[in-house]
C-alpha cells in the first residue's frame, strides 16, 4: 500500500495495464484504496480476521473503494485462545450479504481458511466448508466464497462436494466420466468419497 500511495496510484494502474483483473490491497489502508483511483470492481480488500472486525468500521470504510472483501481467517487461531469459529466466518459474511438496502449490497465475501485451523482430519475441513456454506445460502442474497489455503487434493475435492446437492434417494451424484482430452466415455453415479480419491 505504501508503494502505491508513494507513486501517486499510478503503480495500481500499472498491474491492471499488465493483465492483473483485480489488486488485492490492505483494507485497513483506506487512503492507499482511495489513492489507487480505481473502480470499486477493480480493488479486493483485504482484512485479517479479529473479534472486533465487524465492531471497528473498517468494512464500511473499505467498502466505499472497494466491492469485494477478503477475510483471512487463517491467523484467528494465532491471535485469539479456541478452534476456527463457523458462525465468526458466516457472521463476516452476513455483515454485508444481508443488508438488501444498503448502498453496498453488491458486495463481495472471500472467506480464507487453511485447513489446518479448521480441525484435525480431512473430513473436518469438508463439514466446515459445507457448513458454512449451508448457513450462508439460507441467510443472504449476495455472493460469497470459500478458499482454502494449501488443501490436500482430497480436502479440496470433499470440500467441493460437501456443496453438492443430489435428488437421488441413494445420495449418488452423476458423473460423467471423460478422457484428458473431454471425450465422455460413459455415465456413472459416484458418491462424494470416489469422487475425491486422488488418481
Amino acid at each position: 500500500c505504501n508503494k502505491v500511495m508513494e507513486s501517486d496510484g499510478c503503480l495500481a494502474a500499472c498491474w491492471l495495464d499488465g493483465g492483473a483483473s483485480k489488486i488485492v490491497m490492505e483494507g485497513k489502508e483506506k487512503s492507499a484504496m482511495e489513492c489507487a483511483r480505481l473502480p470499486r470492481d477493480r480493488i479486493v480488500a483485504s482484512f485479517d480476521y479479529s473479534s472486533t472486525l465487524l465492531e471497528s468500521g473498517v468494512l464500511n470504510d473499505a467498502a466505499v473503494f472497494s466491492d469485494t472483501m477478503n477475510v483471512n481467517f487463517h491467523k484467528e487461531k494465532e491471535a485469539e485462545e479456541g478452534e476456527f469459529s463457523v458462525d465468526n466466518a458466516v457472521s463476516v459474511m452476513n455483515y454485508f450479504l444481508q443488508q438488501k438496502d444498503s448502498p453496498h449490497k453488491d458486495m463481495n465475501m472471500i472467506i480464507q481458511l487453511a485447513p489446518s485451523d479448521v480441525g484435525s482430519n480431512d473430513n473436518d475441513v469438508a463439514d466446515v466448508v459445507g457448513s458454512i456454506g449451508k448457513k450462508c445460502q439460507e441467510s443472504h442474497h449476495g455472493s460469497g466464497l470459500i478458499t482454502l489455503m494449501d488443501p490436500t487434493p482430497y480436502q479440496l475435492g470433499m470440500s467441493y462436494a460437501s456443496c453438492m446437492k443430489t435428488d437421488r434417494p441413494d445420495g449418488l451424484f452423476t458423473t460423467v466420466v471423460c478422457t484428458r482430452s473431454n471425450e465422455a466415455l460413459g455415465l456413472v453415479y459416484s458418491s462424494k468419497l470416489t469422487n475425491c480419491k486422488q488418481r
